[in-house]
């Protein structure tokens, strides 16, 4: 009888492979956790630049009301300073620049209103950011 004939021998008899258990590879679970670990890291990023996003929206927000506040305190006369800092809102600074401006109206003749521009100023982090509302009324 030759050697092996008729015997299986070492390895299964339908035909050289060897049955597979349940349960994952150790390089399924590497290639898995590489790519929770990308989808993890992608994630951390885009919530982190969602994050300072909202934060600046919300800054603009405070500023735009800051301004309008200011802009009508000048054009009413409460206000009699050309800068300063808000007590309420540490971090923001607000300035005024006033002119008056010639205007012709067609049919009515030429007149003059008084210009208020006011900017607020405010930082995020490393960034300087600003706001500007513009008014008029007669002088």
């Amino acid at each position: 009888m030759r050697r092996g004939a008729g015997m299986t021998g070492f390895w299964p008899a339908s035909g050289r492979t060897a049955r597979r258990r349940g349960g994952f590879t150790l390089l399924e679970v590497m290639a898995a956790l590489a790519v929770v670990a990308v989808s993890l890291t992608v994630l951390l990023v885009e919530r982190n630049t969602a994050i300072r996003r909202t934060a600046r929206t919300n800054d603009r927000r405070i500023a735009v009301q800051l301004a309008s506040e200011k802009l009508d305190e000048i054009l009413l006369g409460v206000e009699g300073e050309s800068s300063g800092a808000f007590e309420t809102h540490p971090g923001f600074r607000w300035s005024a620049e006033e002119s008056l401006e010639s205007f012709e109206a067609e049919g009515r003749g030429e007149g003059t209103l008084r210009r208020v521009d006011v900017t607020v100023r405010f930082r995020l982090r490393t960034e300087e950011d600003s706001v500007t509302l513009t008014g008029a009324t007669r002088p």
